[in-house]
């Protein structure tokens, strides 16, 4: 029989290397280059693309390995790390803009946790575009807004679905 601690110690190591992983593809995957032919102005393509990859994915993994609020954990884990290499998505005017990154991906947990993967995927990447433009930061076009949105949708769907069939792969029937 295991004790209490050894359930802890596991759940605690298995939110982390959730954290770190996801904090490894946001930071590592670069698809701003890939996706500069794309005519459609809109920012955050890549969060639209591959949230549900690089982050739904490890959300809710870690909420289906270790149990409830473990998949907000870790989302401001992965954003916190993230927040520690670069400002937010580079952008360094405001200087706060990076609250509004944590913020999101906090968004992103809950709504991950609570409601579903597409949701908090798309809920994070619309903080992110409200935000940015409600700054100035950056222009958007509306078939951009709409085509991303539905994309953003798809890859939060499909990232928590993944991660639920690994956890099912994972567990063995009994």
């Amino acid at each position: 029989m295991r004790s209490a601690g050894s359930a802890s110690g596991e759940r605690f190591l298995v939110f982390l290397l959730c954290s770190y992983a996801s904090f490894t593809m946001v930071t590592y995957i670069r698809l701003r280059q890939i996706l500069k032919p794309i005519p459609l102005d809109i920012p955050f393509k890549g969060l639209a693309i591959l949230g549900g990859f690089t982050v739904v994915f490890w959300v809710v993994l870690a909420k289906e390995l270790c149990g409830r609020w473990y998949g907000v954990l870790t989302s401001l884990t992965s954003i916190s790390m993230c927040l520690l290499v670069s400002p937010w998505f580079g952008v360094v005017n405001p200087p706060w803009f990076s609250v509004i990154g944590f913020l999101s991906f906090l968004i992103l947990g809950l709504v991950t946790e609570t409601i579903s993967g597409a949701l908090g995927n798309l809920s994070c990447l619309l903080m992110n575009w409200i935000s940015s433009y409600l700054l100035g930061i950056a222009r958007f076009s509306f078939p951009g807004l709409i085509l991303f949105s539905a994309i953003a949708a798809l890859s939060g769907y499909a990232g928590e679905r993944l991660a639920r069939l690994t956890v099912r792969v994972m567990s063995p029937a009994t």
